[in-house]
């Protein structure tokens, strides 16, 4: 399969993922891992070194804004819930 019919098979996936997990009211990135474990079994695809990179360093990518926005945020958080739980 070639890199460009690789990217739109992938596409199509995410896309359709995104428009299930909306209709069942399941988060998408379970309905992605899903999505994506039977269509790489179907289609029995092999990830570029390309995607293989972009897939590692958005890994790290999101870890870190995901610690960094806890970070930022949880004095705020504290704040909030002492004022609503304080009545």
């Amino acid at each position: 399969m070639s890199e460009l019919a690789l990217a739109a098979v992938l596409a199509i996936t995410i896309v359709l993922a995104s428009m299930v997990s909306v209709e069942i009211g399941i988060s998408v990135a379970l309905i992605e891992l899903a999505a994506g474990v039977v269509v790489g079994n179907v289609f029995t695809i092999t990830v570029p070194d390309w995607l293989s990179f972009i897939g590692s360093f958005a890994g790290v990518v999101l870890t870190y804004l995901a610690a960094s926005c806890t970070w930022a945020t949880a004095p705020i958080a504290r704040r909030c819930c002492r004022r609503s739980c304080s009545g």
